[in-house]
């Protein structure tokens, strides 16, 4: 494709040059390539004659790309702005989609959760009118995480759900990931059975696909399911199987670090202190590990002995 633009050029085929740029834009960015792709798009908005709406539209789009893999979310949003004024008035299709979706990413990076719900709202409203089920799901399951950082449970509670539905519909095994975050979600309304309804089934699955971080994620957030309910024999067999994945399922995230603190909040109030020093001491770790000095010392606090 490179090769064919300056040929293109030479016979004074502009049309042609012009569709081989953003075509050879397109692959470089399929294949990560976002150095190329950001230098061709770059080029394409350049040449002469210039490029049509939809190209510019498009070029923008790969350029927003490029920046957020640079973890620059106010440039990747500054293209993406360009992007969708190339659209304007024209009536919903798969680049339109493409925009709304790759805004909402850039909102959530830069951390604007307000601005991210609203242009997943957008999302939501374009891979639905384009019948894009798989698109939607993923989009539904983002939506439910912004709604749910700021509080929203109703909403985001809604939106796991419809996600979930979605994919089970598809029949991919994507469903367990919305399960996985509303049972989550569920944790915090004190839903403990509707939680761990949701949980256990997600465990099955994800012992099944053979997936052991999503395993350990799921076993943290049924320590407080049995501890709610008193089930030291299941809060112990989780503990022991946290411990067997310890080396090839580890990993640090807040809502594990939540679980198991309220777990070792339950044991307390049940007086079954050592459980709940256990269940403390995986929350200080995660706790520490993700660099949040007050929760460390909280948590220290907690494990003390009195």
């Amino acid at each position: 494709l490179s090769a064919l633009v300056p040929r293109a050029q030479a016979a004074q085929q502009g049309d042609i040059a012009q569709a081989a740029r953003e075509r050879h834009a397109q692959a470089a960015a399929g294949q990560l390539d976002l150095r190329t792709a950001e230098s061709v798009a770059l080029e394409t908005l350049a040449a002469t004659p210039p490029p049509g709406p939809e190209t510019v539209c498009r070029m923008h789009l790969l350029l927003a790309t490029a920046a957020q893999h640079r973890s620059e979310p106010d440039a990747a949003l500054g293209f993406l702005d360009i992007a969708a004024r190339q659209l304007v008035g024209k009536p919903m299709d798969d680049l339109g989609a493409q925009v709304a979706f790759a805004r909402m990413q850039a909102a959530e990076s830069r951390g604007d959760l307000t601005t991210a719900t609203a242009f997943a709202e957008a999302a939501v409203n374009a891979f639905e009118q384009l019948g894009m089920r798989r698109r939607l799901a993923q989009v539904l399951n983002a939506q439910g995480e912004f709604l749910r950082k700021q509080g929203d449970v109703n909403g985001a509670v809604a939106a796991y759900r419809r996600a979930e539905r979605l994919f089970e519909a598809l029949g991919t095994a994507y469903a367990t990931v919305p399960r996985i975050n509303l049972g989550l979600t569920l944790l915090s309304t004190g839903a403990f059975d509707d939680a761990g309804r949701t949980l256990r089934r997600a465990l099955g699955e994800v012992r099944a696909q053979g997936h052991a971080g999503y395993e350990y994620a799921v076993r943290h957030a049924l320590l407080p399911v049995a501890a709610a309910s008193r089930d030291r024999a299941e809060f112990d067999a989780h503990l022991a199987s946290l411990r067997a994945l310890q080396a090839r399922g580890h990993f640090v995230d807040g809502d594990l670090a939540t679980a198991a603190e309220q777990a070792g909040d339950l044991w307390h109030h049940a007086w079954d202190h050592e459980r709940a020093r256990l269940a403390w001491g995986l929350a200080e770790a995660q706790w520490l590990a993700l660099g949040q000095a007050d929760a460390t010392k909280r948590l220290r606090r907690k494990r003390k002995p009195r």
